[in-house]
C-alpha cells in the first residue's frame, strides 16, 4: 500500500486541511456580521446594539413612554450616522430608547438600545442627546431634550416613577406624569444651574426674564403649557433680540 493510503497518514491530512479551513471560514464570517443585517433586513448591524425589551411592571396604569405608548417614526444618531425612519419609542422611568426590529422571520422584536452608544435621537417634536454629551459634570447615561443652544444652552430632562399605590383603581400599581428638570448652562463661565420648573428657570435671567415673558405674550405662547417647539421658539427670539 502506497505510504499516503496509510491510514496515520489520511488523519495527518485531513488535521491540515481541517485547519487550512478555519481561517477562510472566519472571514467569511467577519464578512456576512458587517453586511448581513443590511443586505438581508434592510438595517443597520451597527444600530441593532442592545438587548431585547421588556416593558416593567405590565398591566399598571398609564405607561412609561413619552408622548404615547404606541410606537412613532423618528431618527437615531449613531457615531456620525443617521437612521431615518426608525420606529422607536422612549422609556421614560428606565431612559431607554426602543427600537422596533423586524428579524428574519418577519416578527417585531423590541430591542432596548445601548445607552452608551447612541448619541442622540428625533422622537415627535424632540431631540433629547445622551446627557454624556451635554457636558453637564454629572455620570449619567440618561438623555436630555434640547430646547436651545447658542450663547446659553437649555435641556430638559423627562422623567417617569412607577407609584406601587395598590388600590382598587390602581390593583397593579401606575405610572407618573412626566417629571421635568431644566438645566441652563452658561457656555462663556460653564456654569451650570438646575431648575424644577420653566418660570424658576426665567427667573435666573434677571431684568431679562421680563423681555422672554413679553416675547411669549407677543408670540401668544402660554409659558405654563409651553411645548417644546414654543420653548424653543421664544428662546430664540430671545437670542435674536440681544
Amino acid at each position: 500500500m502506497p505510504f499516503f493510503m496509510r491510514p496515520i497518514y489520511i488523519f495527518f491530512w485531513m488535521i491540515l486541511i481541517l485547519l487550512y479551513s478555519i481561517p477562510l471560514s472566519g472571514q467569511e464570517k467577519y464578512e456576512w456580521s458587517q453586511d448581513s443585517a443590511n443586505q438581508a433586513f434592510g438595517i443597520d448591524d451597527y444600530l441593532v446594539n442592545g438587548r431585547p425589551y421588556a416593558q416593567q411592571h405590565l398591566g399598571a396604569a398609564g405607561h412609561p413612554y413619552l408622548y404615547q405608548q404606541e410606537w412613532q417614526t423618528g431618527s437615531i444618531f449613531i457615531n456620525g450616522h443617521e437612521y431615518e425612519e426608525s420606529s422607536i419609542r422612549f422609556d421614560l422611568s428606565t431612559q431607554t430608547l426602543v427600537l422596533r426590529y423586524t428579524n428574519p422571520q418577519n416578527a417585531s422584536v423590541p430591542i432596548a438600545l445601548s445607552g452608551h452608544l447612541v448619541d442622540s435621537f428625533d422622537i415627535g417634536q424632540s431631540r433629547l442627546i445622551n446627557s454624556a454629551h451635554t457636558g453637564h459634570p454629572k455620570d449619567s447615561i440618561g438623555y436630555a431634550e434640547v430646547l436651545y443652544r447658542g450663547k446659553f444652552e437649555v435641556y430638559r430632562e423627562l422623567s417617569r416613577q412607577f407609584l406601587a399605590s395598590y388600590n382598587a383603581l390602581t390593583p397593579k400599581g401606575s405610572f407618573s406624569e412626566v417629571n421635568t428638570r431644566y438645566l441652563l448652562h452658561s457656555v462663556e463661565d460653564h456654569r451650570w444651574q438646575e431648575f424644577q420648573s420653566l418660570a424658576a428657570m426665567l427667573k435666573a435671567f434677571p431684568d431679562k426674564g421680563k423681555e422672554i415673558r413679553k416675547i411669549a405674550r407677543q408670540s401668544g405662547i402660554r409659558l405654563k403649557k409651553a411645548d417644546s417647539q414654543s420653548i424653543t421658539q421664544i428662546l430664540t427670539s430671545y437670542h435674536e433680540t440681544r
